[in-house]
């Protein structure tokens, strides 16, 4: 299956996306706004693709886009209308910052 990354950015342009309750949650608990996540959304690196069955289950994180290390991903599943599932920071000891992205440590794959 081709990742549909350019549907997920085209879904965000034109707000055309959900945001589910448990991510509205996460947001509100982790001071992350409505803009950081559709930024994330648009212009954030993929930095994970999950697959679960049945085949057509899969879920992107992206990470914020940002000049410094990112704090911040976003897990949206790749269905219409892309559904963002949650929101979370990185944890150090889960991901290591290769210079413009963060990558999960082998021991967490």
């Amino acid at each position: 299956m081709i990742i549909p990354i350019a549907f997920i950015r085209s879904a965000a342009k034109s707000e055309r996306f959900r945001i589910s309750y448990h991510a509205l949650q996460r947001m509100n608990e982790r001071g992350i706004s409505y803009a950081q996540v559709r930024d994330a959304m648009l212009a954030g690196h993929v930095v994970e693709v999950q697959r679960h069955p049945p085949p057509d289950d899969v879920k992107v994180l992206l990470q914020e886009d940002c000049d410094g290390i990112p704090r911040l991903y976003v897990v949206v599943a790749a269905c219409d209308p892309p559904e963002v599932v949650t929101v979370c920071e990185f944890l150090e000891e889960v991901w290591e910052y290769l210079g413009s992205m963060r990558r999960r440590r082998k021991r967490y794959e």
